[in-house]
């Protein structure tokens, strides 16, 4: 059973010294979300998911986990939360994570701060395990010369980015089955 540190980067970093969750849009070093309200600060968390086919399953729940707060004048901040992941058949799949913000009283994802695993082998599954999440983060607001409010996802960098304790195994009894699908193959 692989205990894992996975790394959030773009592919064009992918190092081979490190297990990754690659971004494979082709951007690098950070994503951006900008609303043009001020906020005093923001909440940023993560929605897992596991690929089926060419549709991705949510296994997270509706509402985003591993939650944390920025508030402004926050630079190139690490915070870390936890989440609970739940056992679940990835055979053959991949696991997307996705960085969303909550600003203006809305959940969004973060630019394009989509990452990805490599394609598990056949009869694996992720472990019940207690992740540990951490983000680096900027959150800037201003009222002048417009009311503007901005969070800023790092990685790319040194390895701050990155979810701890991942696990995974080959598939034993008790296993979560594939569930309804949500969304679409983003």
């Amino acid at each position: 059973m692989p205990v894992e540190t996975r790394y959030f980067r773009s592919d064009k970093w992918a190092d081979g010294l490190h297990k990754l969750l690659t971004c494979k849009f082709g951007v690098e070093g950070s994503q951006v979300k900008t609303v043009p309200q001020y906020n005093e600060g923001c909440d940023v968390s993560v929605k897992v998911y596991v690929s089926v086919g060419n549709e991705w399953q949510l296994i997270s729940g509706a509402l985003p986990v591993a939650q944390v707060s920025y508030s402004n004048g926050d630079y190139k901040v690490q915070k870390s939360n936890t989440w609970n992941c739940p056992q679940w058949d990835v055979s053959n799949s991949h696991v997307k994570v996705e960085v969303w913000v909550f600003l203006a009283g809305v959940w969004s994802i973060v630019g394009s701060a989509r990452f990805r695993t490599e394609q598990f082998p056949a009869n694996t599954q992720l472990d019940s395990a207690l992740w540990s999440v951490s983000y680096v983060g900027s959150f800037s607001a201003t009222l002048v010369p417009t009311p503007r409010s901005q969070f800023t996802f790092w990685f790319d960098g040194a390895n701050d980015c990155k979810i701890a304790n991942f696990s995974y195994s080959t598939l034993g009894g008790g296993v979560v089955p594939r569930r309804k699908l949500v969304g679409v193959g983003r």
